[in-house]
């Protein structure tokens, strides 16, 4: 069995939020990086994402938020990417840390832009992540209820944690 050492989440949309709630309840701890300040400091202060699932609430004290996606992907051994396709080469090309030996999830869906390529097999090709460290979450929702019906409803996320954790 794979151990998934530790999780973080890459990205701080309601997408990001259900899942990061979803781990969260699971280990206890998670690395998580989002790109504004602004909004982590909020969400410390107030125990829930600013802008997304405002009613989803958090223990902050099992969770460690960075802006530096570096100190994420550094210290976190699984990474669960939920950041809009159209936006993740611009999160990526911050990275000075390999992740070609980390376990990743995307959660992404889409394609990313201008590569016509979905983006487990972006990483693959781009980053040397190895078929067997990847894996792929997503779904075709379109409003914020969907999301939550379909985290709510879908446990492939709650499978692939009792599978490799």
């Amino acid at each position: 069995m794979y151990n998934c050492g530790k999780i973080a989440i890459i990205g701080g949309g309601s997408w990001a939020t259900a899942i990061a709630k979803i781990v969260v309840g699971h280990t206890h701890h998670i690395g998580w990086y989002m790109r504004r300040d602004d909004r982590i400091e909020d969400f410390k202060r107030m125990g829930h994402n600013p802008a997304y699932l405002m009613s989803a609430r958090f223990n902050v004290d099992e969770i460690f938020f960075s802006s530096d996606i570096n100190k994420i992907v550094q210290n976190y051994d699984t990474l669960v990417f939920v950041t809009p396709s159209p936006y993740l080469k611009n999160h990526l090309k911050k990275l000075k840390t390999r992740i070609s030996d980390k376990f990743i999830i995307t959660a992404i869906k889409g394609i990313v832009p201008d590569e016509n390529l979905v983006c487990s097999e972006y990483f693959h090709q781009v980053y040397d992540v190895p078929y067997e460290n990847l894996a792929c979450f997503c779904h075709k929702c379109f409003s914020i209820t969907e999301y939550l019906f379909c985290i709510i409803l879908d446990l492939r996320l709650l499978f692939l944690l009792n599978l490799f954790c």
